[in-house]
């Protein structure tokens, strides 16, 4: 957005580019809350779901993830949750952008889906969706 002339090519994946919805805002200061009072564990039980296809993980995949979370710990996930409740209506800027662009979407996103992507590839002229089937 604020030097386009500096972009040659744009690779949008795992993205809304939405504004966050009321629900989501009061999502995201519940756990918001509840990290900041030591329970950031539950935060990740509580995620866990939206990260597999059919909110359904394996034992080896909730481990992983778990795993992930906590490698990366409450200050940084504190730190996205705050990042993601600044996010705003991208689609204005989306129609203006002028370089190659491909959009790539897991089939299987439950976080992200490939409607969200869709709207991306729609509104960026020329854009290209690619549809990972078992991502």
């Amino acid at each position: 957005r604020r030097a386009p002339e500096r972009v040659a090519g744009l690779c949008v994946m795992a993205a809304n580019s939405g504004a966050p919805r009321p629900e989501q805002y009061a999502a995201w200061r519940e756990m918001d809350g509840l990290i900041a009072d030591g329970r950031f564990a539950d935060v990740v039980e509580r995620t866990l779901p939206d990260m597999f296809p059919d909110r359904s993980a394996t034992p080896e995949g909730a481990r992983r993830y778990r795993d992930m979370a906590h490698a990366v710990g409450p200050a940084a996930a504190r730190a996205q949750l705050a990042a993601q409740a600044t996010r705003t209506d991208a689609a204005g800027a989306l129609r203006t952008v002028r370089c190659p662009t491909v959009v790539l979407a897991g089939a299987r996103d439950t976080l992200c889906p490939p409607t969200f992507h869709r709207v991306i590839a729609d509104a960026v002229p020329g854009a290209r969706l690619t549809l990972l089937p078992d991502a």
